[in-house]
């Protein structure tokens, strides 16, 4: 059996409280083979000090002069990793002992697979697994055969978990590295790039423990200010299929085009178009539309339409016109509820945090008696 070398990129800031639970995750493996690249995003606590603590010479440590975002500390730590698979983990997370020699058996049984992930388990600050149906639910991705989940990337939203993942690093180096310039979306951009000409595997069995913060300080807590940057950030996510091939497009979306027309290379962008435009999501409608807009605006693609499918632009405008799209009173509400809720659980916060202080003063004067 070969033993290839993993490199395991983890970035970290300001996570004093959990990285050494981090780290003895790691060094626990059944799966030694490993380097492990700890990327310091500039934190102002004690993070990098403790990682320093552990003299492994397994461990590389980086250390950056600013803070930089996760993306770009990340492909710094892809840069001068040396291994033949790339595994993604974050400092504040914690593995299971079986998650390197699970994922990496598997690879190499089952050549058609470049990367593997693994389901969710979310964890608290004090390392207590969470009970919450909701959050269980939203953390729940299911294997879904590769054209359905080509699709589903498409119509839906990033259907693969992130925290854990292990892949080739030559398909890094193929399909390009994390888009540094994305703050929500960059876990779905790669993802999306990578299934355009790979297939991914999803464990079932949780061996990724994700940490959820109370004070919702994780940047995908769907807040209201991170929703909003994963809708402005979509249109680049979605962009990539752009690039699709016509015989993986029409292997995916056979069904859907065989109501209209044949496809070409030429055409795709067209059929991605009113696909998006009838997903009855505003964010894939709002993409198509501009979409179209950028594709009528070179005039031999509309003589292409019109010469393939007799289309003309009063044809695009009546698909335009036909979007079912919710009304903007709806999408009001939605974003006051959405501000309210956000308000009720910072003002929760507030009120817990202010009893928490109480209830140390009390303490604190019984003890100085």
């Amino acid at each position: 059996m070969k033993n290839p070398k993993i490199s395991i990129i983890s970035t970290s800031y300001n996570h004093e409280k959990y990285i050494s639970y981090f780290i003895e995750s790691i060094l626990n493996q059944t799966y030694q083979n490993f380097e492990l690249i700890i990327i310091d995003d500039k934190s102002n606590d004690n993070n990098v000090s403790i990682a320093k603590s552990y003299k492994d010479n397994r461990i590389k440590i980086i250390e950056h002069k600013f803070n930089t975002g996760p993306s770009i500390a990340a492909n710094d730590g892809i840069l001068i990793s040396n291994g033949e698979y790339i595994a993604f983990i974050n400092t504040d997370d914690c593995v299971d002992k079986n998650w390197l020699k699970t994922g990496l058996e598997f690879l190499l049984k089952n050549k058609k697979y470049n990367s593997v992930c693994f389901q969710l388990e979310a964890i608290d600050e004090n390392n207590y697994p969470i009970k919450n149906n909701d959050l269980q639910t939203t953390l729940k991705f299911k294997n879904i055969e590769y054209l359905d989940l080509v699709k589903s990337m498409f119509t839906v939203g990033n259907m693969v978990p992130s925290p854990g993942q292990i892949i080739k690093k030559s398909i890094l180096n193929n399909i390009g590295y994390i888009n540094s310039s994305l703050f929500q979306t960059q876990d779905y951009d790669l993802h999306a790039r990578y299934l355009l000409k790979n297939q991914i595997f999803v464990f079932q069995k949780p061996l990724i423990k994700y940490r959820q913060l109370s004070n919702g300080s994780n940047i995908d807590n769907h807040s209201i200010s991170s929703q909003l940057r994963f809708n402005l950030e979509m249109p680049f996510v979605l962009d990539n299929f752009l690039k699709i091939d016509i015989d993986l497009f029409n292997k995916v979306f056979n069904k859907y085009c065989k109501k209209i027309c044949t496809p070409t290379q030429k055409t795709i962008q067209y059929f991605l178009v009113i696909i998006a435009l009838n997903t009855k999501d505003s964010v894939r409608q709002k993409w198509g539309y501009q979409t179209i807009l950028k594709f009528i605006q070179e005039k031999n693609n509309l003589k292409l339409l019109n010469s393939l499918y007799s289309i003309e632009y009063k044809n695009i405008i009546s698909t335009i016109n036909s979007i079912n799209s919710p009304s903007e009173e709806k999408i009001l509400n939605v974003e006051k509820i959405e501000k309210e809720l956000f308000e009720a659980k910072e003002y929760i916060l507030k009120v817990k945090n202010s009893n928490l202080n109480k209830i140390k003063q009390k303490l604190k004067k019984y003890l100085n008696r």
